[in-house]
């Protein structure tokens, strides 16, 4: 939870999508520590920040948490509250979304994805 901490703050308006390939890299050196230091349960500690991060940089794209099956089978332990927060304030340093994720390379499509999931979020979370 502390991972995510800083860009969950109110007062952090924007979340640039490199920060989460920058996540992805130290969430790996932790993990890594965890497993090289043999303490059980450890490296479990990481796992909801380990799910959201493959779900906003893996090539399956962030739709997947929108299937019901796959959201509890992958991403069980990704807060959609949390998720709907950050995605809210993804900003995009290069002006092309699909340049830090390996999503579709028309940034177009990348927005109008982010966009969708977003508005999809607030039905499941709002309920």
């Amino acid at each position: 939870r502390r991972l995510l901490k800083q860009p969950l703050d109110p007062r952090v308006r924007k979340v640039h999508l490199v920060a989460f390939l920058r996540l992805d890299k130290d969430l790996a050196v932790l993990e890594a520590f965890a497993v090289d230091a043999a303490v059980p349960g450890l490296k479990d500690t990481f796992a909801p920040v380990r799910q959201l991060v493959s779900l906003v940089n893996g090539p399956g794209g962030l739709t997947q948490i929108l299937d019901e099956v796959r959201r509890w089978q992958e991403f069980d332990q990704v807060d959609l509250h949390n998720l709907l927060a950050l995605l809210e304030k993804v900003k995009d340093p290069s002006g092309t979304l699909s340049s830090f994720v390996h999503i579709r390379s028309d940034t177009n499509s990348r927005k109008k994805e982010v966009d969708a999931v977003i508005k999809k979020l607030r039905e499941l979370v709002n309920g």
